[in-house]
């Protein structure tokens, strides 16, 4: 796939390889410890290196104990790493803990740009505004434009209107953001 995509993109593009919370993004207390994450996103960036991606790109993290292991992990491939997170509200993760202290914990680590994924339109709109007043770097947002919790099964049943997207690629954009997308739906 990784071939696929250098194959595919043009010359100004860069390929990452994605790494999800490894057991559910929507289900953080599945995390599986901090020694076995640590040997699995080991595992997964050494293969992402040999594949030869321009970074890494941790979607959807849910926890800080999570995000953590897999920065101390994959920092030592030297690779640009870029980060998002998954809010159930504005300002706390998947987790309950704070956006605020996700980001604190990034102080540590070199990182390309925090995102914010997978969330709905309306958590995301008041998001981008805790976001600012916490982080100075490269940030983006890519939403999920389904209604509500995401499904576990995927399926959405009600989605926001593209005007109301259209309304908070606005607001990202007027408030500096780099990277701009859509998730789930």
């Amino acid at each position: 796939a990784i071939h696929l995509a250098h194959k595919a993109a043009n010359k100004n593009a860069i390929v990452l390889g994605s790494i999800a919370p490894l057991e559910d993004c929507y289900i953080p207390e599945l995390f599986p410890g901090y020694e076995i994450a640590f040997n699995e996103f080991s595992q997964l960036g050494r293969w992402m290196k040999d594949a030869d991606v321009d970074g890494i790109i941790l979607e959807t993290m849910n926890s800080i104990s999570e995000t953590r292991a897999a920065m101390d992990a994959l920092s030592p491939f030297d690779l640009p790493i870029y980060i998002s997170y998954y809010l159930v509200d504005a300002q706390h993760l998947g987790s309950g803990e704070s956006l605020n202290d996700a980001i604190y914990l990034l102080r540590d680590y070199s990182v390309q740009a925090v995102l914010m994924n997978c969330s709905p339109v309306n958590i995301m709109s008041v998001a981008v505004d805790n976001l600012v007043s916490i982080w100075t770097g490269v940030w983006g947002i890519y939403p999920n434009l389904g209604k509500g919790k995401p499904a576990p099964g995927g399926v959405i049943k009600e989605f926001f209107h593209d005007d109301e997207l259209i309304s908070l690629m606005s607001k990202a954009l007027n408030n500096g953001a780099e990277i701009i997308g859509g998730c789930c739906g």
